[in-house]
């Protein structure tokens, strides 16, 4: 199988219909046509024969007829798409598709830097409640990243219990090389949820000996109580890393919904009182 570098084009792009030409003369052909109307030829057993193709269902089949020889066709159920359908929403899904075709290591960086790239003209915390809303969102902007997180940390979790004597596990325990952003925006590894889940209940236990607060197990004189509390800590951990990550992303999705098709001018027309976010342009983000 000989492949030209070209075959990567279609990576990401779904296909539509496959067309086939055979002649005794002659290598068979195959033409993928893709639902954003292009098209591949291969040929021979099996080589590509160039880069992608302008050229619609019939364009390519009327092409491959110009061969000779038998042509069959394979389509699938759904009819093509519509050109603003595929305008809205081919190239979202082209990139989830690229997405997945990375290895651990790039997927998690890839998140961090969209998601980076995204905060640093989306507020995340909520302004509603300063006199000035507007400008109480820019400085968010200004504030480190690493303290624009924190701020937004779920409040109900076991692990929150120890902010009453400004001790705070999540800080202490993830303060080190970033491990906040790239546990929060990130990761996309079990092990490491694992890893940071395990960091945060060691911080909680400390804490807790250093304030005497009471546990699970000391109320418990099993053999195995101490495992047992470490291992529903452990758990509660994740359970608090997922819902933080799901409390930024609502976050960021909120600003999408509510001035995401806006115009600036409307945006300008808006009394100052209840406008809750700066006035920045969306990013144009690119893997």
């Amino acid at each position: 199988m000989s492949l030209n570098g070209h075959l990567f084009d279609v990576i990401g792009k779904k296909i539509a219909h496959v067309i086939t030409s055979e002649q005794s003369f002659s290598a068979k052909k195959i033409f993928l046509v893709f639902e954003d109307n292009t098209s591949m030829e291969f040929y021979g057993d099996i080589q590509n024969a160039k880069g992608l193709s302008k050229g619609t269902y019939d364009e390519t089949l009327r092409y491959a007829k110009l061969f000779g020889g038998v042509i069959k066709e394979y389509s699938g159920n759904a009819p093509l798409q519509t050109s603003d359908y595929i305008a809205q929403n081919v190239d979202e899904m082209r990139l989830i598709r690229l997405f997945r075709c990375l290895n651990d290591s790039d997927k998690n960086d890839h998140l961090r830097d969209i998601s980076c790239h995204l905060l640093k003209s989306i507020p995340i915390h909520d302004h509603t409640f300063y006199a000035n809303p507007k400008k109480s969102a820019l400085e968010e902007l200004e504030e480190d990243l690493e303290y624009r997180l924190h701020c937004v940390m779920p409040c109900n979790s076991v692990f929150c219990d120890l902010h009453d004597y400004d001790y705070h596990p999540a800080e202490l325990s993830w303060v080190d090389g970033g491990i906040i952003v790239d546990l929060l925006l990130g990761t996309v590894s079990k092990d490491y949820d694992d890893y940071a889940a395990g960091l945060l209940v060691d911080e909680y236990l400390c804490g807790a000996e250093k304030f005497d607060i009471p546990l699970q197990c000391d109320f418990d004189n099993s053999e195995d109580a101490y495992d047992e509390m470490v291992a529903y800590l452990h758990n509660q951990a994740l359970d608090l890393i997922n819902e933080w990550r799901g409390e930024i992303v609502s976050r960021i999705e909120k600003y999408d919904d509510d001035y995401g098709g806006e115009s600036s001018c409307a945006r300008q027309d808006r009394p100052q009182a209840v406008c809750c976010v700066p006035q920045v342009p969306q990013p144009q983000v690119r893997l």
